[in-house]
């Protein structure tokens, strides 16, 4: 029965023993710690963003004021460069005193900061030489390599009648303004060592492989390699399907572009078969049959296509995904084209020099027919009327011509080429034809009779083409 009992007891012993021993040994190490970290700081300490766990007051007061240190950056590639912080004459020190945080930590709560980050304000004051941190910045290698590599942006890369989307380059270019700022910011706080990629002070690209509008583009291409495009030449048109012009595509960021160097250059060769502004063509002339006018750099009268308007309607054309017909602009327009005379159709004026005579056709069909006189041709006045192909520019009443001595007046008045020569009536002259111009014809002008003019002026289209000759 004693025995029993006794076994009892030693049971009940291990049952309050054991936490005894534990709760002992624990309170002797929560004692030790706060012992050993009574004057550091807690583990999890940062002051600033810059660690101060497990340092004394003193430690960490005599690590930020210490001189000749050196500013360290980490670039993206791992490589380190320096600044010896003597160099840009930096001072610093806390303007608080950090002891008042070391005792606001309980030393007994050791525990319970032995990992995490508990980061503290404290105001800094800190003093460097501007510009020469800029001077040093601005030589660092990172910064002066030839190996550094601008970023790129996501594009869509169209080669032939295929394309692809090409994934962004991150490059190597530092933002300078961002590090001198990013720098400048750090060691206004203590901090000498700073990791450039984290942060951010590379140059990045704006535009990614996953880009909303990017693949939005990517997907518009499908459509407009399937269009089809006419060019309206006025009595002419041109095609251009994708095979054509899906070389000319390219891209800036996410949106589509063309290329405007091969737009161009598609475009003049248009030019080259279309055009006829200053070119030589045959003409039918009234009584002494086909000769070749024009040509010259005189002429105001022909087709002459202007490159850049036709190229931004062509681009949007294009770009639009849309099968459509585009009408050409043309810097100088002609009124047809493969029709009598080429460009010139069968409404026209026709002079001849030669025979002092002139002939208004409209619509095939003799309008008027008078004699002329051109301008003077004589040793004492040479002021010959330019041949070339023209055409009626302006429409004017009541014109003075305030350049010759004496001033002379014109009821009507219908310049055709930029030289200042037109048709007009001239009623200090009687008579007209024949020779008199050799002797006493005009500045370049087409003296005309006043009822002749009048008529002629009553009808008169601009742009009508004008055809001067010596037959």
């Amino acid at each position: 029965m004693s025995v029993k009992i006794k076994r009892k007891k030693s049971k009940k012993f291990l049952i309050w023993l054991i936490p005894t021993i534990v709760a002992g040994a624990a309170a002797a190490t929560l004692l030790i710690g706060a012992g050993v970290t009574k004057d550091k700081f807690w583990n999890d300490t940062f002051i600033n963003d810059v660690y101060a766990g497990n340092k004394t007051v003193e430690e960490v007061n005599a690590e930020i004021q210490k001189g000749g240190h050196t500013l360290t950056l980490t670039t993206r590639e791992g490589n380190k460069e320096t600044i010896a912080l003597d160099d840009i004459s930096y001072k610093c020190s806390y303007s608080g005193d950090i002891a008042d945080i070391k005792n606001s930590q309980t030393p007994f709560l050791w525990f319970a900061h032995l990992s995490g980050k508990n980061n503290y304000e404290m105001p800094i004051e800190a003093t460097f030489d501007e510009k020469a941190l800029s001077e040093k910045l601005k030589n660092l290698n990172c910064i002066i390599s030839d190996k550094i590599e601008d970023p790129i942006n996501a594009h869509i890369a169209v080669a032939n009648d295929s394309f692809t989307i090409v994934e962004a380059i991150e490059g190597n270019r530092i933002d300078n303004d961002k590090l001198t700022a990013t720098v400048s910011a750090a060691l206004k706080k203590g901090i000498t060592e700073i990791n450039l990629d984290d942060a951010e002070c590379y140059k990045t690209p704006t535009v990614y492989a996953n880009d909303k509008g990017l693949q939005e583009s990517y997907e518009k291409l499908k459509v407009i390699k399937a269009s089809t495009i006419t060019l309206n030449l006025r009595q002419a048109e041109e095609k251009i399907t994708g095979e054509t012009y899906m070389k000319w595509i390219t891209t800036d960021g996410p949106d589509l572009k063309l290329k405007e160097d091969l737009v161009n250059e598609y475009l003049n060769g248009i030019a080259d078969k279309y055009d006829t502004y200053q070119t030589e063509r045959d003409f039918e002339t009234t009584g002494v049959g086909t000769i070749k006018v024009g040509g010259g750099a005189q002429d105001t009268y022909g087709f002459l296509l202007d490159v850049d308007q036709t190229r931004e309607a062509l681009s949007e054309a294009i770009l639009s995904g849309k099968s459509d017909t585009v009408d050409v602009y043309w810097s100088v327009p002609a009124n047809v084209r493969n029709q009598k005379n080429g460009d010139i159709g069968n409404t026209y004026v026709e002079i001849d020099i030669s025979r002092q005579h002139m002939w208004y056709y409209r619509d095939g069909k003799l309008f008027i027919d008078t004699d002329v006189r051109t301008g003077t041709e004589s040793a004492s006045q040479w002021t010959p009327t330019t041949v070339g192909v023209f055409r009626i520019l302006d429409k004017q009443r009541d014109k003075w011509f305030l350049q010759f001595e004496p001033v002379c007046h014109s009821d009507y008045w219908m310049p055709f080429n930029w030289r200042g020569e037109g048709i007009h009536d001239a009623t200090w002259y009687s008579t007209y034809g024949g020779n008199l111009y050799k002797s006493s014809g005009s500045h370049g002008c087409i003296n005309t009779p006043y009822s002749v003019v009048q008529k002629m002026y009553e009808v008169m289209d601009y742009n009508t083409p004008v055809i001067v000759y010596r037959s």
